[in-house]
């Protein structure tokens, strides 16, 4: 499991920070208390938990959890790579961002119009 402790600052709650990424390519489910964008995606893609931030027991309650359920645990680091795969891996990241200015170029006026 990839431990993600982040204060809940805007900083980290509207971005996604790497070492999410880091654990999610390695195929590992993340335990967080992070609200906001990795939370969102923690739980679309049912690759990790959240925790009650500054809670150690909540923390700890989640750690056993998901040790005592392999099935669970194991469930989420395949969908946690998957994810990693299908939305983060550069050639997909460089492939949907060249479609999507390819598509802004076409709604742009040119000089002629």
């Amino acid at each position: 499991m990839g431990l993600a402790p982040y204060l809940n600052i805007r900083n980290f709650t509207d971005n996604l920070p790497n070492k999410p990424l880091e654990y999610m390519s390695a195929g590992l489910p993340i335990v967080s208390c992070l609200r906001g964008v990795l939370e969102r995606l923690l739980s679309e893609a049912d690759c990790g938990v959240m925790y009650e931030e500054e809670n150690p027991d909540d923390l700890a309650a989640r750690l056993i959890e998901l040790y005592e359920c392999p099935e669970r645990r194991n469930r989420m680091a395949q969908n946690s790579f998957q994810l990693f795969q299908d939305k983060f891996v550069a050639d997909n990241v460089y492939t949907d961002m060249m479609h999507y200015l390819e598509e802004l170029g076409g709604r742009l006026p040119t000089k002629d119009t």
